[in-house]
């Protein structure tokens, strides 16, 4: 316990000292763990509640792909975060070394950064409770003949209880990758050594998680795109039958919308951060090359190569994942089919643009590096 009190101490000076990455790690868990647990509110109110209203069935199909859908956004919430903290322990290596050459055992430093990957997640936890109540009053207006009764949808122990049990799994998925790596550095040769070294199964892992994110983000688009549209040709039907499923392909489309929206951001953010991490980690070669004369457009080539190869692994990985998990929305789709052309070129399309955006940002910065700074911060 006294290990734990001190793991706990050390974690909230940790954050303190660094509250731009605190706040962007909280806030992102708080966005996944926060639909998660509003849907499941919605879920444990309504469908897991015994129900005797016509349109249960096919709300229950709503509600269970909403599920799916900030499940996916609460992965990669977690694929993120879990690329921050690779990001962050990278540049801790000189202190864990430090730490281990003092006495710290191998097992002692993995317990220690799952800690602070807990404390995280349930601070993100905390976050996401607090949108799930700005949210529900929201959803309870949404009231109708069409759909089951809502005000019995709350936040109540089972939610709770929920939202615990996602902050657990989540601070383990987070930090496992992070920690184990951490914990398997060669110390020794990290307090020899002048330049920082990334290991290059860091740049594996991390890679893998830009994709990952990339990959998730496509799907939800895929998904926010196919349903919009479907809304959009049910608007013209002037059907008396058509309003019952009009209620629930709008609560459809509005959250899957929000969700894809909040992962093409999170998506973005990701690329910003490898390409911004790779120009950190090349500063001293960078400046080697402008020192020598080489032209401002050659060094964003060289700096936006990396992001480029995520973009297109993430977005092909995508689109395959889209074809086969949007067939599950086909019950949900009128006049459309889960293969729409028209969605996934425009899916394409706008995640290239925001996420070619994001690797150009810190790719440009890289030309404004002065040579001579690059040599002395080394």
């Amino acid at each position: 316990m006294s290990t734990l009190l001190s793991d706990l101490r050390f974690t909230m000076r940790q954050l303190r000292r660094e509250p731009g990455f605190a706040l962007a790690a909280i806030l992102t868990l708080g966005a996944g763990i926060g639909a998660t647990t509003t849907i499941f509110s919605v879920l444990n109110g309504t469908v897991l509640q015994s129900m005797s209203h016509h349109g249960s069935v096919r709300f229950a199909r709503i509600v269970w792909v909403l599920l799916g859908a900030a499940g996916l956004l609460l992965l990669l919430a977690c694929a993120s975060v879990s690329s921050l903290l690779l990001a962050r322990t990278a540049s801790r290596q000189r202190e864990i070394a430090l730490r281990a050459t003092l006495g710290a055992l191998r097992p002692r430093i993995f317990g220690q950064l799952i800690v602070e990957s807990q404390v995280i997640a349930f601070l993100g936890a905390a976050m996401g409770l607090l949108i799930t109540a700005w949210v529900l009053p929201s959803i309870q207006a949404l009231e109708s003949e069409a759909l089951p009764p809502l005000k019995a949808v709350t936040i109540d122990y089972t939610v709770v209880l929920f939202t615990v049990l996602i902050a657990v799994v989540t601070g383990f998925v987070c930090g496992a990758a992070p920690a184990f790596q951490a914990s398997q550095e060669e110390m020794d040769q990290t307090l020899r050594g002048g330049e920082r070294i990334v290991p290059g199964s860091v740049r594996t892992v991390r890679d893998a998680l830009v994709i990952c994110q990339l990959s998730l983000a496509v799907i939800l688009l895929v998904g926010a795109g196919l349903l919009t549209n479907s809304f959009v040709r049910m608007l013209d039907v002037d059907l008396p039958a058509a309003a019952a499923a009009l209620s629930g392909l709008k609560l459809n489309t509005i959250l899957v919308g929000l969700f894809a929206t909040t992962a093409l951001g999170l998506a973005a953010l990701g690329v910003y951060a490898v390409t911004a991490f790779s120009v950190a980690r090349r500063k001293r070669e960078i400046g080697v090359r402008m020192a020598l004369g080489a032209a401002p457009r050659r060094i964003i080539g060289i700096a936006i190569s990396s992001g480029t190869r995520l973009i297109v692994y993430g977005t092909g990985i995508g689109l395959i994942g889209a074809l086969g998990l949007s067939r599950f929305l086909r019950s949900l789709l009128y006049e459309i089919g889960p293969g729409d052309p028209f969605t996934y070129g425009a899916v394409t399309i706008v995640l290239a643009a925001v996420a070619t955006v994001a690797n150009y940002l810190p790719a440009r910065r890289a030309t404004k590096i002065d040579p001579r700074v690059a040599f002395l911060s080394e």
